[in-house]
């Protein structure tokens, strides 16, 4: 045993380049190397080091073990070397250290196993896919405040109601913030300058619904002069989805004039239905007319104006009118 263990530290001191036989008769302890008692365990002395030189290795074979401290190293080589590359400090690599699917500060976002996280806040811009929110969308007072959501798909609410059948939300896309100018003395057909939405190619998609309304006066007229005011899909080369007749007209009269469209095929050949409710001017209350359209081709993959316009059957200068107010809404899915 003796002769192994000395060829044991012969071997070490021509490998590693220690000491390893001490001045006493005993070549089993050495300066900075030696073996204790039992033969079974090497000793490397406080302050002294055990160097393999390039090119050499240390391989500690199966069933063999590696501590620091007498706590074993149970990592593989394989799943040591995943950390090859790697440059995070302590810290950063402790922000994955979470519980998923609950939001923690300055830790990393991890869902659950559904998918889920707790909660979230967002300061600044977000930018996602699909989200589905099983919550309130809240900033620091109440729900929604001063929140802007702008989404390529679309966003729906069960209103509360867990099982709920899932509203879509919609948006008012057109607001008219001043009143047009004025279309006064012309027999041509003249669209108000504040109402117009457009609808950009292919946006509109099977079950859109656009809502749009419009409303204002006769500031002026002459005579029995008349006065006629259209509301069009496609520009006024386009389709009239709510038309206002002619009729005499007096100054001050009021007019109204509403329509909801829903998309039902899209493409170059798509086509459409609608109802609409016009208000004839009047200077108190309103001769109301409802109509329906019946399916009607559009080209959806083009651009849509909705316009409304006025004509005029007379160039007389004492004729006026001006829309006052235009909200469209739409709702896509």
């Amino acid at each position: 045993m003796k002769i192994k263990l000395i060829l044991i530290t012969l071997m070490l001191s021509l490998v590693f380049g220690v000491s390893c036989f001490a001045t006493g008769s005993d070549p089993l302890v050495a300066a900075d190397v030696y073996i204790g008692p039992g033969g079974d365990i090497l000793y490397v002395k406080t302050g002294g080091e055990v160097m393999v030189e390039s090119g050499g290795s240390l391989d500690i074979e199966s069933g063999g073990a590696f501590e620091i401290a007498g706590v074993a190293v149970t990592s593989s080589a394989a799943e040591l070397n995943k950390m090859n590359g790697v440059t995070a400090t302590a810290s950063e690599l402790n922000t994955v250290d979470v519980t998923a699917g609950t939001l923690t500060a300055s830790k990393a976002v991890v869902v659950d196993a559904a998918s889920n996280i707790d909660a979230f806040e967002v300061v600044g811009t977000l930018q996602a896919g699909d989200v589905t929110l099983y919550g309130d969308i809240t900033n620091a007072t109440s729900n929604l405040g001063i929140v802007n959501i702008t989404s390529t798909g679309t966003i729906s609410t069960t209103r509360g109601v867990t099982g709920g059948t899932a509203a879509q939300v919609g948006g008012i896309v057109h607001v008219a913030v001043a009143a047009s100018t004025a279309v006064s003395a012309t027999t041509t057909e003249t669209i108000f300058d504040n109402s117009l939405w457009q609808a950009a190619a292919d946006e509109l998609t099977v079950g859109t619904v656009i809502r749009y309304t419009f409303w204002g006066i006769v500031t002026a007229d002459n005579s029995s002069d008349t006065l006629a005011i259209e509301l069009y899909i496609g520009g006024i080369s386009g389709t009239p989805i709510c038309v206002i007749a002619a009729s005499d007209v007096a100054a001050n009269d009021i007019f109204k004039g509403s329509a909801i469209v829903t998309i039902r095929t899209i493409g170059s050949s798509g086509t459409f239905v609608a109802t609409n409710r016009n208000m004839v001017p009047a200077a108190t209350g309103f001769a109301t007319t409802d109509g329906v359209i019946a399916s009607t081709a559009v080209n959806t993959e083009g651009t849509l104006d909705f316009v409304v316009s006025a004509v005029w059957s007379s160039t007389n200068a004492g004729n006026s009118c001006r829309i006052d107010g235009v909200i469209v809404e739409i709702k896509g899915f």
